[in-house]
């Protein structure tokens, strides 16, 4: 293998560190080859204006192979901002956001030690989270603060835009910002060990590191995506707030790729950069480090996020054609028509809107309600409430199966405790925003009286799980989102 193969090879297609290199070549004299390797990346060497603790300065080696891979993923990104907005006309929107949502935070509880549930994300998701542990409490905030975003005006990736997210994510009025001390006492050992790499920044160092960084983010001669993975990187890197460090990282690599991909880039999985795993679990982080090459850091996110991105718009894809399969089997408006003129279907029947009835909390005496004591049919068929958003966990809409509905059953006893094993069981198979569910229903399901099935679904209405709705003499209850409740 002459040098310029060699160069190629272990920088353009697989970017190799030089014990790396000793491991490919399978040989610990590799001096020559690796001086042959720096010397063909240092041609493409473009510094940053930002350095390590230990006053080193970053750089990214960007071969003309590795500007290429850089500008797939603008094209894929902004494939993604694209699809997102023209998806707001189509009917699989709904779904196909709560599947993107849903891949937006993923990243954030795999970054932790103890990951939280996928069952707890999906009742994030679909606004039926009521847990109070902390990891996953502090998710939500993350998912609450992410759909912010993407409905507010388009933001500027600066300090205004930093206390403003960690204002957010807190839950309230910011007190203080930079961190002011260490997390322990590993930093100043790393201070008086030689080649020891610091685990953040020290707290007297954090200001004017920050300072460095943001300069470097308004230079208008850097792209966007630079600055985004630069992002993930040196927030993990210097740790500069309190808490929250990870989330504040995404959320400010998002808003410098907002420029180009819009209010759809708190979308993206970028979360997925910050996740150490397999041969870069600790050793790239510190490499990028003690090297001050950040082009390691940047190759590795990339192929994560990327692979997840793919994933995401795949998913999204097969939603749009779910529901133009489910429309082709439908029949058109004419042969509607002609069906009806021959008897061979039967006119529909007008329905009354739903009005919705007061319920009583849980804790007070509730107010008799007069109902003929008879088996009510289940309403399959009445209209959607307007103004509901059919985000809601369902077997039907995300593929919950008997397990997970097992598993959210248990989750909602252990979030309520007040509840039943029969109420719990009821509303973990039956809580489809759009959809209204019966006493009866209840009653067929639990094997009560009809009394103890109306208590039952009166309770559930009363702690805002379902609101009760009355159409003539029938009461119906339709499930509620979490931001829905009063």
């Amino acid at each position: 293998m002459d040098e310029k193969e060699l160069s190629r090879q272990y920088t353009d297609e697989n970017y190799l560190s030089k014990e790396e290199l000793k491991a490919a070549l399978k040989t610990s004299l590799i001096d020559g080859y690796w001086d042959d390797l720096t010397h063909y990346r240092e041609k493409f060497v473009t510094k940053l204006p930002f350095k390590t603790v230990s006053n080193h300065p970053f750089f990214l080696t960007l071969t003309p192979a590795i500007q290429n891979k850089l500008d797939v993923f603008d094209s894929l990104s902004q494939k993604f901002g694209t699809v997102i907005t023209n998806l707001k006309e189509d009917k699989s929107y709904e779904t196909s956001l709560k599947n993107v949502r849903f891949a937006a935070i993923e990243g954030i509880p795999l970054m932790k030690k103890d990951a939280v549930s996928p069952l707890s994300l999906k009742a994030m998701v679909n606004g039926l989270f009521r847990g109070e542990d902390e990891k996953e409490t502090r998710v939500n905030s993350y998912l609450k603060t992410i759909d912010y975003y993407f409905l507010a005006p388009l933001s500027i990736p600066d300090d205004s835009f930093l206390g403003e997210a960690y204002g957010l994510l807190l839950g309230g009025e910011l007190t203080s910002f930079y961190r002011e001390k260490d997390f322990d006492s590993l930093a100043q050992k790393a201070r008086y060990s030689i080649d020891s790499p610091f685990p953040y920044a020290p707290s007297d160092q954090v200001e004017g590191m920050m300072d460095s960084f943001l300069f470097f983010v308004a230079d208008p001669s850097y792209k966007p995506l630079i600055k985004a993975l630069a992002s993930l990187y040196f927030f993990d890197y210097v740790k500069p707030f309190n808490e929250f460090n990870d989330e504040l990282a995404v959320l400010f690599a998002s808003a410098n790729l907002s420029s180009k991909v819009g209010n759809s880039a708190f979308y993206l999985p970028l979360a997925l950069g910050l996740k150490k795993e397999g041969r870069y679990e600790p050793t790239l982080f510190n490499l990028v480090q003690m090297s001050g090459d950040l082009t390691y850091y940047v190759l590795y996110a990339l192929d994560l996020i990327s692979s997840k991105l793919n994933a995401v718009l795949d998913t999204i894809e097969k939603e749009k054609l779910k529901v133009y399969e489910e429309e082709a089997k439908l029949l058109s408006l004419e042969e509607e028509k002609a069906a009806k003129a021959q008897g061979l279907i039967e006119e529909k029947k007008k329905e009354e809107t739903p009005k919705e009835v007061s319920v009583p909390p849980v804790n007070e005496s509730p107010v008799p309600v007069i109902e003929k004591k008879k088996e009510e049919a289940p309403v399959a068929s009445l209209p959607k409430v307007e103004g509901e958003v059919s985000i809601s966990l369902s077997k039907k809409d995300i593929g919950l199966s008997d397990k997970e509905i097992k598993e959210y059953t248990r989750y909602l006893l252990e979030s309520n405790p007040s509840l039943s094993k029969h109420q719990a069981a009821f509303l973990a198979g039956h809580c489809t925003i759009g959809r209204y569910y019966t006493i009866q229903q209840f009653k067929s399901f639990a094997h009560c009286a009809y009394e103890t099935a109306r208590t039952s679904m009166d309770k559930l209405a009363g702690q805002a799980y379902y609101k009760k709705m009355q159409i003539k003499n029938k009461y119906v209850y339709t499930p509620v989102q979490q931001g829905d409740k009063k």
